[in-house]
């Protein structure tokens, strides 16, 4: 959240630090950490939704706050189990494996990773992608033609809350291919996928880190080393199909 912040000394505005880090980044993206020189004079009880932004106001700005991270509805997990063969059906190949993106369609959030390493998969494996059709959905298709892996990408757009819930009974695992540590700092879809009991495979970046375990309760991968991620998702597909047979 962007907030003008009073300096306790001069009562200026302070806001250098603020542009000069989102001049560094894209201003569309940057919203979660807010450059802090002082103890905001407007805030009571400053919050953070993510343990690295708590981190960051700390080591960085000599700021403390509060943690309070983001939570699911409960329908997340009380919803009962879908019939995963009944509701691909509706979607795509009812035999195909499926490695779940959910996200916006925008190039930081790593559609065009999750499209190449299905080129070093097993042809049974798919990829099916919940957001909000986007600029770069052409170019993700085409990315998928190109390489001769088209018929294995499915776009769903934009789905309501209980449908996504059926795409996650109905999947694999999760995969948060991001490429960027400022694009995610507390991904609600992973609190989401865990309410479903499903596994995470994420980008070791931003936030992420310091919520998925690597081998604890997900998998940690470099989102541009194509091969490791692809033997982590043949590994993940091998234990884990049985959750939705």
């Amino acid at each position: 959240m962007r907030r003008r912040l009073l300096d306790q000394d001069s009562g200026s505005l302070v806001l250098q630090a603020q542009k000069s880090y989102e001049e560094k980044y894209d201003t569309a993206i940057v919203n979660s950490v807010v450059p802090l020189r002082c103890k905001p004079k407007i805030a009571d009880l400053p919050l953070v939704k993510s343990m690295r932004d708590l981190e960051i106001l700390r080591e960085k700005y000599g700021a403390e706050a509060e943690y309070l991270p983001n939570a699911v509805p409960g329908y997340h997990s009380a919803a009962g189990k879908a019939d995963p063969g009944e509701f691909r059906e509706k979607f795509w190949d009812k035999a195909g494996e499926v490695f779940l993106l959910i996200g916006r369609t925008h190039r930081l959030e790593g559609l065009h990773v999750l499209v190449r390493v299905l080129k070093y998969v097993e042809e049974d494996i798919v990829a099916v992608f919940v957001e909000p059709d986007g600029e770069y959905l052409k170019e993700t298709l085409d990315l998928a033609e190109k390489l001769s892996v088209g018929g294995r990408v499915y776009m769903l757009g934009y789905v309501a809350e209980k449908t996504k819930i059926q795409v996650l009974d109905s999947a694999i695992a999760l995969v948060l291919p991001s490429t960027a540590d400022y694009v995610e700092v507390y991904p609600m879809v992973i609190s989401e996928a865990w309410a479903r009991e499903r596994p995470i495979m994420a980008s070791r970046i931003g936030g992420i880190p310091y919520r998925v375990k690597q081998g604890v309760n997900g998998i940690l991968v470099d989102p541009s080393d194509l091969k490791v991620l692809a033997e982590a998702m043949l590994k993940v597909a091998v234990m884990t199909s049985w959750l939705i047979r």
